[in-house]
This record gives structure tokens, C-alpha cells and sequence, in this order.
């Protein structure tokens, strides 16, 4: 079945390419007349660079564009849900969207770098995004950069790049007053408002949301945000902006249940094990994050220049609880704080007229980062006083970075992108218990990306580039935690990405729009978890190398004023091509060795995944939407022996437009496709009979994804 699917898609592929340069050709003249101007196709939309604002379909890069009209027709109100249809982006998380770019993410750690108006998200001990804490009703669009960024991104942009713009106000726009409501399935509240405007020079956007919800497995989610994003207009070139952003965040996680459990009841917060004890452990965070920017921009027929200066302020109170059948107590409560300070100028020019254009640019970014972490045993704190001054530590990174960036263009076809960048992070850190590290990698990022036009709607393209991630906070805090000797905090390294693609853009009419890109990476010194020689834990180390390929499509359309269609879908092949990890040998049940994993398969990866979605118009201003999504199975454990099957989930929706009203009623994974995460990397087995009988012969870690979910809501525009 996998090698006929493989077939069909190269096949459709060589077609497509074959076919999309003629047809480009052949329909230059006469697509005026067939675009609706009403109708902007994303590929339309402009995507903020370092040089210069450029149309989606013009870069010569592996990028997806969401609009803020996609979120609001779809009825998104989870960023992930949006990001996860995007080809190469994979769900890797356990009860929340950890995505994971082509595979590249690692346990315990973020994956792509996330910006919102430039401001990085990835905080905390592990770096993660906590997408779900991101209002949808702010976003203007996002910006999905599969490939590694880190020409311009800079530092830890290896596993891609999510860039978030925010919605703002217009010049001498009226006042507009915004006003929306949904309620859904498992107690789920979102309320939204929002003011904007602009007045002479000035323009505005304030906004106010929260939402509540008891969650699918009852973990308890709420949010109140609120954001101001104003500027001054000097001209129509120049514009000095401010944003305001204040997040007050709560959730519960429930753990991994096991099989006994996830039979019994998947949605229960509190649930047995087995039949005579009962033994829950979840986690309880509590989260405040401001962040104030201040952003200065310059564009003109010749000169540009960006910059922007930011603070990032995070309190969080992550407890972890452990529930017995007699009484809760908490096993420990972390206080992390963090500030993060951002500074970022950039800027060039554009020379030359007629056949001749070049455009260099160079940038500079500084990021400094402050993280403190202290740990309580309320229980025990005598008994533990050494594993407390362990897990308090301060840590310390500062980011610098330099880059210089090329654009040439040859013509009205020609065109090529390249650059060089140096980044120099520093570490500094320190725990209680008088361990410390203070180390900096100095690497070399590079990216080359020549594209032909063949007319303004279909580009071609082949790109190259090579970058960096940065070991988390958390990564060395385990390190310095165990203080192994054959893995030291000093010895951790930063991961590389070497990639190389072949793409096409191609926006046919109306009816049709593609893309289409290949792609190959070489991922090397992948963190994984780490056992010594005497098979004791010790950290996260540099495990080993893999190699990722495959083919990314994106395709939609209005093929008529009452239907229209999106696809995507991503087939790839990752797997490891050196490394060594402790693994269950299956001899018996408890027997553990060390196993080569040269040649297995990446665990946890779907080899494809896919998105159908059909679009309705039966009368004016009303739409009804189906998407089927569908992911492929993957294997559980490093040595591919657990597998967990394909998965397909349905999703509707319908909605109705007035002039100042909008309707919506929505459904997600309406069949309610029981869907979970499974973790059990070393591949444990269950040890004894009446184990076996509940569980299964497999010790899996379960995390049920939600299930089924109806909303309705209601906007008003005054």
C-alpha cells in the first residue's frame, strides 16, 4: 500500500511539473480576465522579510501563509488546529500542539522558533511555544517556515519558523468596534472584543479576550489577554509602532495513562491503574507573560530599515501532583521566572534599475535571556534538600548575531537569494548545588536560493542552507543535575541542519493554486535521551544523525461561485543514520541493552499525513465547509517495533455573513475517532501476567487527543 501511495505521488508530481511551465505560458495573457480582484488568493498575500515585503508565491522557500480570513471562515479557535494541515507540520505533543518541523524536535524541548510582530515565544525551561494561550481573534496572519531560517531568523531557527503578525489599526480609519461570543463542547467559553481605528497620523488596535474551558480529559484551560498595538505614521514610508501585550494563563495536564486506564474511561483526571489502587499524576501551571515592543520601519523606493527593541517578562508556577486514593499532595512546585531582551536593526538598500538590481542587507540581533528556577518539596523538604539546590539554578544566555544578505535580480526572470550569518551564544549556568557551566558556540549559518519567474505566477526554485539549534535551559539543568561523566553540561552541543530543496509556485487561476517542494535534510547531532554505560539516566545528550526527505503539496481553489477545495499533504521518509540508545531486548521482559539505530525509522513520525477540505456556497453569504484529515501510522519505539495505526478525523462547519452579524455552528472530529499520543521509546514491556491481561504486552504512556466537539458562536461589528 505505502509503495503504491509513494508511486501515485511521484507520478503526480513528475505530471505537474511537467505541465504547470506551459500552462504558465500559455495562460499569461488571458488570466487578468480570469482572477476575481475581489478574491486575493494567499499566495497573493505579502510576506515581511528582511529586504523587502514579497508576495508568498514569489520566495523562493518552503512557506505557508494562514490569512486571519482562513482562521475566521474555518472556525479556528486553536492556532495548532490551523498549523497542523500545513505539510511538514507534525502534532508531537502529548495533551498540547508541540509541533514538530520535517521531524526535527526532540523530548523535552520546543520546536520551531514562534514570533509574534518579531517577539520570540519559546519560554521557559523547555523552550515551548504554548500556542493554545495565543488569541486567534488577534492574528492578521501567520507565517509557516518549514525549512531552517537562520540567515535571518537567526539562532534556533533550525527547526523552522512560525511568524505571527498581529492585526492593526488604520490612518484615519473610523472607529470600529468588534464584538465576538462561542460557546462549545466541555464547557468552552471565548469572548473577544476589540477597538480600532486611526486618528490623523496615528493608527490603533486594542483588544480584550478570555476564554475557559474544563478541557476533553478535564484539563481545566483558561486565558485573559489583552493587547494595544499603536503607531505613528511619519509618511507613507516610515512608521514607529508600540505593542502592548499581557497574558494571564491557567491549565491542568493530565499524564500518561496506561491501557487499563484509557479503557476504562479516557476522559477521567482521576482514574485507576489497575483494579485495587488508584494513582494520578498531573500537572497544574500558572502563567503571566508581558511583553512590550517598540518597532521602527522604514521602507522606500531605495533605503529600509527595520528595527525593533522588545522585553519579555514570564512568572510561572508549574506544580506537579501526585493523587493517591487517600489524599492529593503535591510532589514538587517549581517558580520560574524569566526576562528576555531583544534587540534587533537591519537595513539596506536597493540599487540598480531595468535588468541589474542587487539589494544587500545587514543585520544585527541580540537577544539576552534571564531564567531562575526554584523548586519546593512540601512534603519532604528535608529529605529533599539535595534534589532542591539541583533543580534551582539560574541560568544565562545571551545570542548574538550577524548577518548579510543578498538579493540579485537578472531580468524579469532571474532571481537569487543568498546570505552568511555568525551567531555566538553564550551559556552561563549555575545550580544550588555548586555545579555551573559557562561555554559559547560560535557557528556559521548559510543559505543560497536561486528562483525563476516565469511569469508573476509560477516561480521555480532550488535552495540551500545550513543552521543551528541551541540546546534548551532544561537540557543543561538535567546535564548539571546528574553531573555524568560521559555527559557533562560543557559537552552539549548545538544541533545542524543541512537542507536542500526544489520547489514550484504556481498560482494557474482562480481554480487552481499550488505548491509544491522537495526536499532533503541532513539532521546531525539530534539530542535524545541519554543512558550511561551502565545503563543509569543521565540527561539529554547529542544521540546521533538522521536524514529526512519527502515531498510537500499545498493546493486550492474556487472552482465555481458555489464550490471550492483545499488540499494538502506531506509524504516523507526520515530515519536515523547514527546513534546508539538503551532499549528493551525483549529477551525478557526487563532485559535492557544498547541497540545501533542506524537504518530504524524515526519513532513518532507519520511517514504522510493529509488534508481534504471542500467548501461550500449555496446561497450568498453562506458557506458550508467538510475537512477530512487523515495521518498516517507511526512506530512507538526507536527500534520500530510498536506501531500505532493511521488515523482519520472529519471536521464541518457553517456560516452565515450579514452586514454587521456572523453565525457560525462548527464541529470537530465529529465521528469522535479516538486518537492518542503513545510514548514508550525504549519499548517496555509489561512484566507480569495480570499486567499483560489490562495493558496489553506493551508498557505504552497514553495521552487521549481530544475528541468530539461542537461550537457555536456569534460576531457583531458596530
Amino acid at each position: 500500500m505505502r509503495s503504491i501511495f509513494k508511486m501515485v505521488m511521484m507520478l503526480f508530481v513528475l505530471t505537474l511539473f511537467s505541465v504547470m511551465p506551459v500552462i504558465a505560458s500559455a495562460q499569461e495573457d488571458t488570466r487578468k480576465q480570469e482572477v476575481d480582484e475581489k478574491e486575493i488568493h494567499k499566495m497573493e498575500e505579502v510576506v515581511v522579510t528582511a529586504t523587502r515585503d514579497i508576495k508568498a508565491l514569489d520566495t523562493p522557500a518552503s512557506i505557508s501563509v494562514i490569512t486571519a480570513k482562513e482562521l475566521e471562515e474555518q472556525g479556528i479557535t486553536n492556532i495548532g488546529d490551523a498549523i497542523a494541515r500545513i505539510p511538514g507540520a507534525y502534532d508531537d505533543g502529548a495533551s498540547k500542539y508541540y509541533f514538530s518541523m520535517r521531524g526535527t524536535r526532540s523530548s523535552s524541548a520546543g520546536g520551531p522558533l514562534v514570533l509574534i510582530d518579531g517577539v520570540p515565544q519559546n519560554v521557559g525551561m523547555s523552550g515551548y511555544n504554548y500556542l493554545e494561550t495565543i488569541p486567534v481573534s488577534d492574528i492578521e496572519r501567520i507565517e509557516i517556515l518549514r525549512s531552517p531560517g537562520s540567515t535571518v531568523f537567526g539562532a534556533d531557527s533550525a527547526r523552522g519558523v512560525i511568524s505571527i503578525v498581529t492585526k492593526k489599526g488604520k490612518k484615519d480609519q473610523p472607529l470600529k468596534l468588534k464584538a465576538k461570543a462561542s460557546g462549545g463542547s466541555w464547557k468552552t467559553f471565548d469572548e473577544y472584543a476589540t477597538l480600532s481605528g486611526g486618528v490623523d497620523k496615528w493608527d490603533y488596535f486594542l483588544t480584550g479576550s478570555r476564554s475557559d474551558t474544563d478541557g476533553y480529559v478535564h484539563d481545566v484551560q483558561r486565558r485573559s489577554a489583552t493587547r494595544l498595538k499603536a503607531g505613528y505614521n511619519f509618511s507613507d514610508h516610515a512608521r514607529l509602532g508600540i505593542n502592548l501585550d499581557y497574558k494571564d494563563n491557567y491549565w491542568e495536564t493530565v499524564r500518561g495513562k496506561n491501557k487499563y486506564a484509557l479503557d476504562n474511561d479516557r476522559r477521567a483526571d482521576e482514574f485507576k491503574e489497575k483494579p485495587t489502587a488508584e494513582k494520578t499524576l498531573d500537572n497544574e501551571t500558572d502563567q503571566n507573560v508581558s511583553s512590550y515592543a517598540l518597532d521602527f520601519r522604514y521602507r522606500d523606493t531605495g533605503l529600509f530599515l527595520n528595527s525593533l527593541a522588545a522585553v519579555t517578562i514570564v512568572e510561572q508556577d508549574y506544580r506537579a501532583l501526585h493523587k493517591t486514593y487517600t489524599s492529593p499532595k503535591s510532589v514538587y512546585d517549581d517558580d520560574r521566572d524569566q526576562e528576555r531582551y531583544k534587540f534587533d536593526l537591519s537595513g539596506g538598500y536597493n540599487f540598480g534599475k531595468g535588468f541589474f538590481q542587487y539589494t544587500p542587507t545587514l543585520g544585527f540581533n541580540m537577544v539576552k535571556t534571564f531564567l531562575d528556577q526554584r523548586r519546593d518539596y512540601y512534603n519532604d523538604p528535608v529529605g529533599k534538600a539535595t534534589s532542591k539546590k539541583k533543580a534551582d539554578i539560574d541560568y544565562d544566555q545571551d545570542k548574538c548575531g550577524v548577518f548579510f544578505q543578498n538579493r540579485f535580480l537578472l531580468g524579469d526572470y532571474w532571481h537569487l537569494n543568498a546570505g552568511i550569518r555568525q551567531d555566538r551564544v553564550e551559556y552561563d549556568v549555575k545550580n544550588k548545588n555548586g555545579n555551573s557551566v559557562d561555554t559559547q558556540h560560535t557557528k556559521y549559518s548559510w543559505s543560497a536560493a536561486p528562483a525563476y519567474h516565469w511569469n508573476d505566477r509560477a516561480t521555480t526554485y532550488v535552495s540551500a542552507g545550513k543552521s543551528y539549534w541551541f540546546p534548551a535551559p532544561y537540557y543543561y539543568q538535567a546535564a548539571m543535575e546528574k553531573m555524568n561523566p560521559e555527559n557533562l553540561p560543557e559537552n552539549l552541543k548545538p544541533e545542524s541542519c543541512l537542507v536542500y530543496e526544489l520547489g514550484h509556485k504556481h498560482s494557474l487561476a482562480k481554480w487552481a493554486n499550488a505548491s509544491l517542494i522537495f526536499f532533503w535534510m541532513e539532521y546531525k547531532d539530534k539530542f535524545a535521551l541519554f543512558y550511561d554505560s551502565t545503563q543509569t539516566y543521565a540527561g539529554y545528550k547529542n544521540t546521533g544523525d538522521s536524514e529526512h526527505k519527502g515531498i510537500e503539496l499545498e493546493m486550492d481553489g474556487r472552482v465555481c461561485e458555489w464550490f471550492g477545495y483545499r488540499l494538502s499533504g506531506t509524504y516523507m521518509e526520515a530515519e536515523w543514520t547514527s546513534g546508539r540508545e538503551r532499549v528493551y531486548t525483549w529477551e525478557t521482559t526487563t532485559s535492557k541493552d544498547f541497540r545501533d539505530l542506524d537504518g530504524y525509522e524515526l519513532n513518532r513520525l507519520p511517514k504522510y499525513k493529509y488534508m481534504v477540505g471542500l467548501d461550500f456556497y449555496p446561497l450568498q453569504n453562506l458557506k458550508f465547509n467538510i475537512d477530512v484529515n487523515g495521518t498516517g501510522p507511526y512506530y512507538v519505539d526507536y527500534l520500530n517495533r510498536i506501531e500505532y495505526g493511521e488515523r482519520t478525523t472529519l471536521d464541518m462547519g457553517i456560516r452565515y455573513e450579514l452586514t454587521k452579524w456572523s453565525f457560525w455552528v462548527l464541529g470537530k472530529n465529529i465521528f469522535d475517532k479516538e486518537i492518542e499520543s503513545i510514548y514508550n521509546s525504549s519499548g517496555k514491556l509489561n512484566s507480569n501476567t495480570g499486567e499483560i491481561e489490562r495493558n496489553g504486552k506493551y508498557a505504552n504512556s497514553y495521552y487521549p487527543k481530544n475528541g468530539q466537539y461542537f461550537e457555536f458562536g456569534i460576531t457583531y461589528h458596530f
